[in-house]
């Protein structure tokens, strides 16, 4: 599938595939959009390929904002969202044993 963008309340929502090729038209683009807009917010967790090609873009983005931008992002990549269940589910994790 290729990459959908769409603007949901907004939140910029990134859908299908970022081939490598193109992460650099994508970076461009929030580039561009940071230049205009004070506060951008990012959901790629439906980004099915480059997902980690595009979180590294992104922090160097993050990174070299000025103090009156905001670029907020996030995203989960199957691995993350694995290890997060687990650790959410551990019994040793304080917050599951006060629920």
């Amino acid at each position: 599938m290729a990459l959908e963008i769409k603007n949901i309340e907004g939140v910029i929502c990134l859908k299908g595939a970022v081939s490598s090729s193109h992460i650099t038209e994508v970076v461009n683009f929030f580039k561009g959009l940071i230049a205009i807009e004070s506060r951008v917010i990012v959901n790629f967790c439906d980004v099915t390929s480059n997902q980690k090609s595009l979180l590294r873009e992104f922090i160097k983005i993050e990174n070299n904002l000025t103090d009156d931008h905001e670029f907020l992002f996030y995203g989960a990549t199957p691995d993350d969202a694995v290890q997060l269940y687990k650790e959410i589910n551990n019994t040793q994790n304080f917050y599951s044993t006060a629920a």
